[in-house]
């Protein structure tokens, strides 16, 4: 590959991570509802399913996913079904420690590992992500792309993710920011929650209106 492929593909990924969706209305609720360090290790857990989504593409794997229907739609019940659970345990303040300043036990938790779980899992579970990536590589990936070549993508694509993502939870406990969260901590929730759940609805109606 040309080094202005690189260039153009690296673009394409950073354009693609920043475009609002469920995924950024995930991160932005794990940042203010638990703690800038379990936004960060989901932005990370997002990059790693965003890597496997653009190396699986690169390979024609997701070509072929894409075809069948039925497979396509147990993933998107699958992100449907994540979006209600982390909706709902953010309503129930599962996460108890939140907005609160972090110790080393708060970090050692395993509330900590099960954001970046969540950040792979809701990546991995979004057929949209595969619907990206089969659109813009098919103009990139050719025949005689090397495996490096095509495991490099799929690294950089991830990258860029991960350093997006994580960059918008540092942003968000910024201390002038955390302060106000904390004097709105239920509120704060409450339409975290809400707004999981409803995007979680919206694609669930969008689902049914594409199989009719």
């Amino acid at each position: 590959m040309q080094t202005l492929d690189w260039v153009q593909i690296g673009f394409i990924c950073f354009l693609g991570a920043m475009s609002p969706g469920p995924s950024l209305a995930f991160m932005v609720s794990v940042a203010v509802t638990r703690a800038k360090y379990h936004g960060v290790v989901a932005g990370i857990g997002h990059g790693i399913g965003i890597s496997l989504w653009a190396f699986i593409t690169a390979l024609g794997i997701a070509q072929i996913l894409m075809t069948v229907s039925a497979l396509m739609s147990i993933f998107q019940l699958g992100g449907i079904f994540l979006l209600i659970y982390i909706g709902v345990q953010t309503l129930r303040h599962k996460y108890e420690f939140g907005l609160y300043v972090e110790t080393n036990s708060n970090i050692r938790s395993m509330i900590f590992l099960k954001s970046g779980v969540e950040g792979f899992l809701l990546a991995l579970f979004n057929p949209k992500i595969a619907v990206f990536f089969i659109a813009i590589f098919s103009q990139f990936v050719r025949p005689d792309t090397t495996f490096i070549d095509t495991i490099l993508i799929g690294v950089l694509a991830g990258l860029i993710d991960a350093a997006w993502y994580s960059s918008v939870a540092v942003l968000l406990t910024r201390r002038s920011l955390v302060s106000r969260f904390q004097a709105q901590e239920s509120l704060v929730r409450g339409c975290s929650g809400a707004l999981l759940i409803g995007i979680a609805f919206i694609l669930g109606v969008k689902a049914i209106l594409d199989l009719t």
